[in-house]
């Protein structure tokens, strides 16, 4: 069975590299979201102040079709970020229904193109190019612990190709990142603020491909947050 590959973590100024897919190590999925929404205080870094996340390949999106409003779908995967236990997981969702894509009435297609970070895209309950670090994630219940959540505030997203449909290729390339330490409140607001004090640190730059897969699909040992509906945008 076809697991995601894993990133290795590792300080900007060394080489990256790739784990492989042999099932020990699985991606998260991307929508799944810690449902605290209490306010996460600053403290010790979990990740460093630069990361170089380097090539994945064999990354599955899984596609998610909602029909409020019609016609909306998600594209979301996670990643896992090194061997550390718990894992600390880069979550990446593409939404067709928030900016820059679409809004609430009229979704539009995910497409190519360079998606810039900006206020909107800093911030979970708006953004439609999301991205997000969770460190030491564990399931309990049928909640997520999370120690600390980080969140974009500069660079860019960029799809350099994609066919959004199932069985369809995606390739996505992360350049020069800067990540703040962030709260994210509960569903429904998902309202996004900064941890006062709070960690930073940047990505330089990452590149993935892989392709979009049908939802619910079990990748090696990956363990299925799905029944937490409350807990993610869609």
């Amino acid at each position: 069975m076809r697991t995601t590959t894993t990133f290795a973590l590792i300080l900007a100024t060394s080489l990256a590299a790739c784990g492989g897919d042999d099932g020990t190590v699985s991606a998260i999925d991307a929508r799944r979201i810690d449902g605290s929404g209490g306010p996460d205080a600053a403290g010790a870094c979990d990740i460093p102040a630069g990361l170089s996340l380097g090539e994945g390949t064999g990354i599955d999106f899984e596609r998610s079709d909602g029909t409020m409003p019609a016609g909306q779908y998600t594209l979301s995967t996670g990643i896992t970020l090194g061997m550390d236990m718990p894992p600390t997981v880069m979550f990446l969702e593409f939404y067709n229904d928030y900016a820059p894509f679409g809004n609430s009435t009229t979704p539009g297609a995910i497409a190519p193109g360079t998606y810039t970070i900006n206020a909107a895209q800093a911030d979970y309950a708006t953004c439609g190019a999301c991205l997000r670090i969770y460190t030491k994630v564990e399931q309990v219940g049928m909640m997520l612990n999370v120690s600390q959540k980080y969140m974009p505030n500069g660079g860019t997203i960029t799809i350099n190709s994609i066919t959004p449909t199932v069985g369809g290729a995606i390739d996505v390339t992360l350049s020069n990142l800067t990540m703040r330490q962030v709260d994210i409140a509960a569903a429904p607001s998902f309202a996004t603020t900064d941890v006062p004090g709070g960690c930073t640190s940047t990505v330089a730059d990452a590149h993935f491909t892989g392709m979009v897969v049908a939802p619910m699909k079990q990748r090696g040992n990956a363990v299925t947050y799905m029944l937490v509906p409350s807990e993610r945008k869609h």
